[in-house]
């Protein structure tokens, strides 16, 4: 069985995919990890997002349904089916 959730991306992420969002079909049993790797099979982008031993890199903020995901336990938070993961980039210029 699968379950739908939607990806949407800010900043220069938008140029990178190509568009403000993506509606994915995942196992309802998915974590946030799960979803990164998929993401990073299809966007080199998305490989940048996390270090080998999987610890968020100060480049992005990820969001499930509004709530920081370092408060719901990091890439082992669970992506439920009907989220929103929100992804946005904190690199800025002057």
């Amino acid at each position: 069985m699968t379950a739908s959730v939607k990806v949407r991306f800010f900043g220069q992420l938008k140029r990178i995919i190509g568009r403000e969002d993506l509606q994915l079909e995942v196992k309802p049993s998915l974590k946030l990890s799960d979803l990164l790797k998929m993401l990073a099979d299809e966007f080199k982008e998305f490989r940048k997002i996390a270090d080998d031993e999987n610890k968020f890199r100060a480049l992005h903020l990820i969001f499930i349904d509004g709530v920081d995901v370092e408060i719901l336990g990091g890439l082992n938070a669970p992506v439920y089916p009907g989220a929103t993961v929100d992804i946005v980039p904190v690199g800025h210029g002057g």
